[in-house]
C-alpha cells in the first residue's frame, strides 16, 4: 500500500487540520463540502491521505470552499 493510499480516521484528520473531532463530525453530516472526500466503511468515515493533501493544496492556492448562507429565518 502506498502512503498516498493510506486511509486516516476522523481523529487523525482533526489533528492535521488543527480542529476538534466534533467539528469534523459536524462537517461530515452538515457541510461535507468543507472537507476532503470521504470513504464510508461500515459506520466509520475515513479519508484518503492523497485527498487530504490535495484538499490542503487547494486551500493554499486560495480556493476556499464556498460557504452557504444561513438559510431560512426561524419562526418566533
Amino acid at each position: 500500500m502506498k502512503v498516498e493510499d493510506k486511509l486516516i480516521n476522523v481523529v487523525e484528520l482533526a489533528r492535521i487540520l488543527n480542529v476538534s473531532v466534533h467539528t469534523i463530525r459536524t462537517y461530515c453530516s452538515k457541510s461535507p463540502h468543507l472537507l476532503p472526500p470521504s470513504v464510508k466503511i461500515g459506520r466509520s468515515v475515513r479519508f484518503r491521505l492523497s485527498d487530504v493533501n490535495g484538499f490542503l493544496a487547494s486551500l493554499d492556492a486560495g480556493q476556499m470552499p464556498v460557504r452557504r448562507g444561513p438559510g431560512r429565518p426561524r419562526k418566533r
